[in-house]
């Protein structure tokens, strides 16, 4: 029996988290009663969503406060407040059997945040996290050039990573950090001020 790809697993991500139209939503809902292999997509799916999307209507108030506490910067009064950038692409979600070299694996994510996408790829040996490779997108040279007045600074368990991207959006860190499960944050932060906190699942 061959496998289902009537939805890929992007759909599902999007059944999950109530972002399709009530058309397809409901097409999806009666397909997925006779689907094994979709009902496990779908779970997954879900599981996903409630890592990356807590809340539809944006993340809670005690996120930003508990963040900027790690982060040791006092913006839980600033007006306004930071966002989060939204998960929009996993690796993870799509490839059944990744490629990977033997006890190397990489991920690919994509996040959605005002006026960038981030474009992240993330290097494992085992349990261990090796590197982040990220790369900020625009389609306008103007955003280009703001994005090279962005800090990043990432911060995993006790210890915390900086980096600037250059002329091309690109940037990097070297790590050597065990995951343990916990959503790893990085928070951008323009010149002016903190602006985006990324949540990037482990």
């Amino acid at each position: 029996m061959s496998d289902c790809d009537r939805y890929n697993n992007l759909m599902w991500l999007s059944y999950a988290r109530g972002l399709l139209a009530p058309a397809d939503m409901s097409g999806m809902e009666s397909h997925v009663k006779s689907c094994d292999q979709c009902r496990q997509q779908l779970d997954f799916a879900r599981k996903v969503a409630a890592a990356v999307d807590p809340d539809p209507n944006g993340p809670p108030d005690d996120w930003v406060s508990e963040a900027a506490a790690k982060f040791d910067l006092s913006i839980a009064n600033q007006t306004p407040l930071p966002i989060f950038g939204e998960l929009v692409f996993d690796s993870y979600l799509h490839d059944k059997e990744g490629i990977r070299s033997p006890g190397r694996q990489s991920r690919h994510l994509l996040f959605q945040l005002p006026p960038f996408q981030m474009d992240l790829a993330l290097e494992y040996s085992g349990r261990q996290l090796k590197m982040i490779m990220g790369h900020l997108l625009s389609r306008t040279a103007t955003a280009i050039a703001i994005a090279q007045r962005f800090r990043l600074d990432l911060r995993i368990a006790t210890r915390s990573y900086t980096a600037k991207p250059n002329q091309l959006g690109e940037f990097s860190f070297t790590i050597d950090a065990e995951i343990t499960g916990e959503p790893l944050e990085l928070r951008c932060t323009f010149e002016e001020g903190p602006c985006v906190i990324i949540l990037i699942p482990c």
